[in-house]
């Protein structure tokens, strides 16, 4: 036979090792109620970190109880810092195996998993040195250096400050001034523990009272401007949530200066507050959880959608 008239075998393509989860992400763009139940629910499981921590702290009996209540802390840390490595390994796998290159979206990807996990390897690292540096009694708590607890967090609000001072940031009044208030909360208490100055807990916990007042603002600013109303009824859970926030950290430091009868009314406003914020950002919490699972893929699925419309157009001219 003459080899002119063998047919034409075409060579099989690789499949892209991303092509599943291209898939993935359409049948996650076809289902939208689906999408917002695996969000809702994702956030709902984060939000429980948070839920049984205060339970321990609030409800469980014995004086342990406060090591206790930082494991789910912990554990929430861990889970978010093993999804960004792990995303990040996805990326760098991805880039050395195709050899194309690294594309602008591909910097901007790994940029923002690096500072995702850098957030989240400084509060593993400040909760389990709590756990140290904690020590406590039936009848007091003794923290041991606040200092070497808080370095961490001494090192994420100091460089957060310097990047809202020298690069374009969304709402600099409110980034700038969560971290002074953190910067200021972690000096006070050095202050009194670590130097054994007499400050009373009213004044000591002043920044947390003014982050949920800040915070009030900024959900009431954010208010205004949204046009949505889902998201302005989300923006009114949060605003309550600052509110009960506020008033719990407000009776949390009277009790602590010596009033008992206070310790009730702070659970309260503390559950309260809890509640109020799971409703307002549970839904937040698991679109950044999925965006952060599919974020290797997401400028192929453009491109794949894209290329799908245009392949719908041309049927549709043609038909």
């Amino acid at each position: 036979m003459d080899p002119k008239e063998l047919p034409l075998i075409r060579p099989r393509q690789k499949r892209s090792t991303s092509s599943p989860c291209i898939k993935w992400r359409h049948q996650i763009e076809r289902h939208p109620k689906a999408t917002l139940f695996w969000q809702i629910f994702i956030g709902i499981f984060a939000f429980l970190h948070f839920l049984v921590s205060f339970g321990i702290l609030t409800i469980l009996p014995g004086h342990r109880k406060y090591e206790l209540s930082l494991v789910p802390l912990i554990c929430l840390s861990v889970e978010i810092s093993v999804l960004c490595n792990t995303m990040l390994g996805v990326v760098i796998y991805l880039l050395v195996k195709r050899k194309k290159g690294m594309a602008t979206w591909h910097r901007s990807v790994i940029g923002i998993l690096i500072r995702n996990i850098f957030i989240s390897a400084a509060f593993v690292i400040t909760l389990i040195l709590s756990i140290f540096y904690i020590e406590t009694t039936r009848k007091s708590i003794l923290i041991h250096s606040v200092s070497t607890i808080s370095a961490p967090l001494i090192i994420l609000c100091i460089i957060s400050i310097l990047k809202i001072v020298f690069l374009e940031t969304s709402y600099t009044w409110y980034w700038l001034s969560l971290n002074i208030l953190g910067l200021s909360e972690i000096f006070i208490l050095i202050m009194k523990e670590d130097y054994d100055y007499r400050i009373s807990w009213c004044v000591s916990l002043t920044p947390i009272w003014l982050f949920f007042i800040i915070h009030l603002a900024f959900s009431f600013t954010l208010f205004t401007v949204k046009s949505r109303n889902i998201a302005k009824l989300l923006l009114v859970f949060s605003m309550i949530g600052s509110i009960c926030g506020s008033s719990s950290i407000a009776f949390l430091a009277v009790f602590l200066d010596g009033h008992d009868n206070s310790w009730d009314k702070f659970m309260m406003f503390g559950w309260a507050a809890l509640f109020w914020f799971t409703f307002a950002y549970a839904y937040s919490f698991g679109k950044w959880a999925i965006g952060t699972l599919f974020c290797h893929i997401e400028f192929e699925f453009i491109q794949s959608k894209k290329r799908l419309n245009l392949r719908a157009k041309t049927w549709e001219v043609l038909l």
